[in-house]
């Protein structure tokens, strides 16, 4: 399963070479990103050095699980190819639907991943996490 991904990914990254190509020399732009950074949350439970996110005063509205539900299909029909979310924040675990959107991702086919510094982790998230397993 895991090799049948990889070879989707390389597939998905020559055909992007070869709408990069036909851009830059026909200026016709067909090109499609598959890979996508997702900012869950500006929330955390750190107060890193190197992190800005905790010195806001305010934090930025957050989308709902419905709201990222239907921006993760709408990006899937848009690509028309295979594409990876990469969900960073703050902290994405502390966020009480991230399981469930990751969840979403793998039972919708669109691979994702996480920045997270494991500090919200526990047995339940990684089973979960397990059953809906990032690229």
């Amino acid at each position: 399963m895991r090799l049948h991904r990889l070879i989707r990914y390389a597939n998905s990254r020559l055909q992007t070479s070869v709408r990069e190509h036909v851009y830059l020399r026909a200026n016709m732009d067909r090109t499609r990103p598959f890979w996508i950074e997702g900012a869950l949350t500006e929330r955390c439970n750190y107060r890193c050095e190197y992190c800005f996110n905790w010195r806001f005063e305010k934090y930025s509205d957050e989308m709902s699980l419905d709201e990222w539900k239907r921006a993760l299909l709408s990006l899937k029909e848009f690509l028309a190819q295979p594409y990876l979310i990469q969900f960073t924040g703050g902290e994405c675990f502390i966020v009480p639907y991230f399981l469930d959107l990751v969840q979403f991702c793998r039972s919708n086919d669109i691979d994702w991943g996480v920045t997270t510094n494991g500090s919200a982790l526990n047995l339940k998230a990684v089973k979960r996490i397990i059953s809906a397993p990032p690229l």
